[in-house]
């Protein structure tokens, strides 16, 4: 749920050629997929074959993660110079951190960790 589609049909006889962007609401367990439309102008809803669906692509999350790579490849604080060279798979000494954790994680109004 959430992804973009385009819906389209190249028309036959009776018909035009039509095309509208919608969102994926729901899938069901038998692989059907219930999509809003943005518009319903023109909806060719008297045929139930002969459609295509296209996935529209969007880039943010691509954008997001190529960000971080600049990030991580140009600010020298972006991450401590241990995980930096742990992360491009150099050998590093093990950091140990001296810390007392709690026994019991939680957040108000989720239940407890690992339970």
């Amino acid at each position: 749920p959430g992804d973009e589609l385009r819906l389209r049909h190249p028309g036959d006889g009776t018909h035009a050629p039509w095309m509208c962007v919608g969102h994926v609401v729901r899938l069901t367990a038998t692989e059907e997929v219930g999509i809003e439309m943005r518009s319903n102008q023109g909806c060719p809803v008297d045929l139930n074959h002969g459609f295509i669906v296209d996935f529209v692509w969007k880039s943010t999350s691509f954008d997001r993660m190529q960000n971080a790579m600049k990030t991580f490849a140009i600010d020298e604080t972006s991450v401590s110079a241990y995980l930096y060279h742990k992360l491009l798979g150099h050998a590093v000494d093990p950091q140990f951190l001296r810390v007392t954790l709690p026994r019991r994680f939680s957040a108000p109004g989720l239940p407890e960790l690992n339970h």
